[in-house]
């Protein structure tokens, strides 16, 4: 009889209760299957060579995304920092920057077709974002044309926990005359490749491959059209600030080819392919490192002249 006659207030508490530690599992889950899983970066094949470093200027502190140029790259901050595209030389300093009317909630991606550049407002760690934008803009004048709306399908971002959902997203590229998302995705590791139409302003995204078998979550990708495959950065995190950072190479068909560790950098964001055959890198200042610019020699042989 007493069950009987709970008041609803207090089984609405006991959900609650109940619903949150249920969060709090799968958010201590989540972290884990980074901090343990046992996946091993292959140590019999050749290594990265690392050729230059050089500190960002404080302006590109949380440096979040990378656009190789010739010679120079563009990047832009994330969350919290002004709506600005930065071009910086090979000794990243800032030589140019455009600013523009719409805002930076969370830009985290830059890429280019040959007539457009596209900003991915995608950045969705808390996984509370029910719509992301991609801002697109003519590629010689910087005049502002759209602003894409896209949402996933299946994603109900009530049901999400922070940093242990895969609708998370910070790498974008131009491929084979298609946008490309490939997400940050922290609940499985299996990273969704999902395909956007730049001509449609509102536009569910549903995953059209996977890719499997990386040791962290992707924060930064490019096509490297010399060796005709994708190049991404990323690193798997704990709770304690620590990072374990990595480089790897993806084919057309979204197969793991190769995997490096860069053991001596944290946070990673951007990456895109120079037209020397080299990898830009990016890094995202933290408590032990300042924002960082450093090029990559991969020993696999580029076949595209």
């Amino acid at each position: 009889m007493y069950a009987a006659s709970t008041s609803m207030r207090g089984v609405g508490f006991t959900l609650s209760k109940v619903r949150f530690l249920k969060l709090t599992v799968l958010w201590i889950s989540g972290l884990l299957l980074f901090t343990g899983c046992a996946y091993s970066i292959p140590e019999s094949q050749p290594p990265l060579t690392i050729a230059k470093q050089h500190v960002l200027p404080a302006e590109l502190a949380e440096s979040s995304g990378l656009y190789c140029l010739s010679e120079r790259a563009y990047s832009i901050n994330d969350s919290g920092n002004a709506a600005t595209v930065f071009t910086v030389d090979a000794s990243a300093r800032i030589v140019d920057t455009h600013t523009l009317a719409e805002g930076n909630y969370d830009w985290e991606s830059i890429t280019a077709s040959p007539q457009h550049l596209y900003i991915g407002d995608i950045g969705n760690n808390k996984g509370t974002r029910k719509r992301l934008t991609i801002e697109k803009l003519n590629r010689e004048s910087f005049d502002h044309e759209a602003t894409l709306h896209i949402r996933y399908a299946r994603n109900t971002p009530s049901h999400n926990v922070p940093y242990a959902h895969d609708y998370d997203a910070e790498a974008m590229v131009w491929h084979d005359n298609r946008l490309r998302i490939f997400s940050k995705s922290w609940a499985t590791r299996k990273a969704h490749v999902y395909e956007v139409n730049t001509d449609l302003l509102q536009q569910e995204l549903t995953a059209v491959a996977t890719i499997e078998g990386l040791p962290g979550v992707i924060t930064g990708a490019d096509w490297d059209d010399g060796r005709q495959h994708y190049v991404v950065v990323g690193y798997a995190s704990d709770p304690f600030g620590n990072f374990d950072t990595f480089l790897a190479e993806v084919s057309a068909q979204f197969n793991v080819l190769n995997v490096w560790s860069l053991p001596d950098y944290d946070q990673v964001e951007g990456v895109c392919a120079a037209a020397d055959g080299s990898y830009w890198v990016t890094q995202e200042a933290t408590e032990n490192q300042p924002a960082l610019l450093f090029t990559v020699h991969s020993p696999t042989p580029i076949t595209k002249k």
